[in-house]
């Protein structure tokens, strides 16, 4: 082997210049013919253009929306009625997708949903029923049985496309105001995942 290359395999060789830093790699620019991909910058990603490696940044992920709201009005619910609940106060809003008490994202993607509702009753016999709707049905709902000043949550990943839409609803066992302000009634949603 001669001084100054880099054996390839039995009967090739490469000049040992052609690499000239740390971190540099080869690569076949054509048939047979090596060439030198020197290191990338800290944080970019190993790509391909027009056929060859290249160090490009990494693809930005799209942005999702993300809200939060809470109950600062009364509102009170009928015995045994699902009914959709309002929330009048906003935390934040970060691409202005939530109103009329309605996250409608506008942008598809994998989003986490969060409600609480709590009632205002004293009755040890009521349930408190918290439900997420898309598009004015039922997805889920969770529930407290026979507690005073019940609150319950209710939570999940949802797939939203870019026309869908979510609200809440609770239904109570008793007639009762919904119980309001930032820790009483809340409604959240975040895109996870485009």
């Amino acid at each position: 082997m001669a001084t100054g290359r880099i054996p390839i395999n039995g009967t090739a060789a490469i000049q040992s210049t052609t690499l000239t830093t740390t971190g540099d790699m080869l690569y076949a620019s054509s048939a047979n013919t090596p060439a030198r991909l020197g290191i990338g910058s800290t944080g970019n990603v190993l790509t391909v253009t027009g056929g060859v490696p290249v160090w490009a940044a990494p693809a930005g992920a799209t942005a999702l929306p993300a809200f939060s709201a809470y109950k600062s009005g009364t509102q009170n619910l009928s015995a045994s009625t699902w009914t959709k609940i309002t929330f009048e106060t906003e935390n934040f809003d970060t691409d202005t997708k939530f109103a009329s008490s309605r996250f409608t994202p506008t942008v598809a993607g994998y989003y986490q949903i969060i409600g609480q509702v709590g009632s205002a009753s004293s009755s040890t016999s009521n349930n408190v029923y918290v439900a997420i709707y898309k598009n004015g049905t039922e997805e889920l709902f969770t529930y407290m049985h026979n507690r005073p000043y019940a609150n319950a949550i209710v939570s999940r990943i949802i797939y939203l496309d870019s026309d869908d839409y979510v609200e809440i609803y609770a239904n109570f066992s008793v007639a009762s105001a919904v119980d309001n302000g930032n820790s009483g009634s809340g409604f959240n949603g975040a895109g996870i995942r485009s």
